[in-house]
């Protein structure tokens, strides 16, 4: 994967025009783009550009075809993407649309994950910003998946594979030291305005409950105080010490795909953090599978992930003390699909997911 290090902060210069990371889809202009591309391809001069396809969600995406002067030329087709959506302004505060171009720059390029090409980067700390340049896996001939279609086992077990190598490999501690502006995960509950403790109240619950996701889950899961229990557990184990590596953060099922080569990746890295291992695997894992697959192959498959991370130079856990570190995070899951906008994923989706993680929550007595 390509390294692409433009940083707003450090280089506004070399940007042709604007100055700045675009604020909206319409700024963006062939001399930006050309700035963006510098990096990954030298002498590359965009000319001209058309949007062919936009995509909307936590940050907005538009597949752009692009026409180059004589001379260098770079990939004909790529995605861009910023955050320019009504609820951008909200997502901004957390920072997303500033780190995940940092990941993309900074990080992939030396882990063992399978993810979108950068083709170029850019983010500014202090405005919490950024855009990224990235591949168009679908003419690469990538499936995208999403919750109404889980997957097989087998892919579920590669995917595992795949989070394991990048876990172990980041469980080090001189790692994690060299990449200190990772943020450690729940590390914003506290803080006015967190999603997460806003999700939580009571009235929010009811709320959630009262949507057409809310039918079909189990008893156990109807009551707001049950809920807010279980994910008492979750934050308590989220906030120790334990089995620290990087997360993807948002490794569900509709942020996954299966390249045309057949391996497993992972789009949307716009919630890494440092964290415990289970968070990654609870959300892939009950997000991924239907519930009887999930119960005919869930200890297996944790089990041949606790190999892959130990391998790795992860913790090496036995398959009881796994279990348990993976159960923690469950109620995540569930919360935060339970509680889900329909403006980020459609209503099927988020009764889908959340269904799932309730009856995994219910099958192991977390409810």
């Amino acid at each position: 994967m390509p390294r692409a290090t433009l940083r707003v902060e450090y280089a506004a210069e070399s940007l042709a025009e604007p100055s700045s990371i675009p604020q909206d889809l319409a700024a963006v202009s062939p001399g930006m783009l050309t700035a963006l591309l510098a990096d990954r391809f030298p002498g590359v001069r965009v000319a001209a550009f058309e949007i062919e396809d936009r995509a909307h969600g936590t940050a907005t995406k538009a597949l752009l075809r692009l026409a180059y002067a004589p001379g260098p030329q770079g990939p004909p087709r790529m995605w861009i993407k910023g955050g320019w959506e009504p609820t951008s302004e909200i997502l901004r505060g957390v920072g997303i649309f500033s780190r995940e171009p940092r990941v993309y720059a900074e990080l992939l390029a030396d882990l063992p994950v399978n993810a979108p090409r950068c083709y170029g980067a850019a983010w500014d700390e202090a405005r919490l910003d950024g855009v990224l340049l990235l591949e168009d896996l679908r003419s690469a001939g990538a499936v995208f998946r999403n919750p109404l279609e889980p997957v097989r086992p087998d892919e579920a077990e590669r995917m595992l594979a795949m989070l394991a190598q990048m876990h172990g490999r980041t469980f080090r501690q001189a790692w994690q030291a060299a990449h200190g502006w990772l943020r450690p995960l729940f590390s914003d509950v506290g803080e006015p305005g967190s999603y997460l403790a806003y999700i939580c109240e009571t009235p929010q619950l009811e709320s959630y409950l009262a949507l057409p996701r809310g039918d079909s889950l189990p008893s156990e899961l109807q009551e707001p105080n049950r809920i807010q229990r279980a994910f008492e557990r979750t934050l308590a184990a989220g906030l120790l010490d334990t089995d620290v590596v990087m997360l993807h953060g948002d490794a569900h099922i509709g942020n996954s795909y299966r390249g045309a080569d057949g391996r497993p990746g992972l789009l949307d890295w716009q919630c890494v953090w440092r964290g415990a291992w289970g968070f990654d695997v609870a959300y892939y894992l009950a997000s991924a599978l239907s519930v009887e697959d999930r119960r005919a192959h869930e200890r297996r498959l944790l089990a041949g992930y606790l190999g892959e991370l130990a391998a790795a130079g992860g913790p090496d856990l036995d398959p009881d003390e796994g279990l348990r570190r993976y159960l923690d995070f469950l109620p995540y899951g569930f919360l935060v699909w339970l509680a889900n906008s329909t403006t980020f994923q459609p209503e099927a989706y988020n009764a889908a997911c959340a269904g799932r993680f309730a009856q995994a929550m219910v099958d192991h007595g977390l409810a």
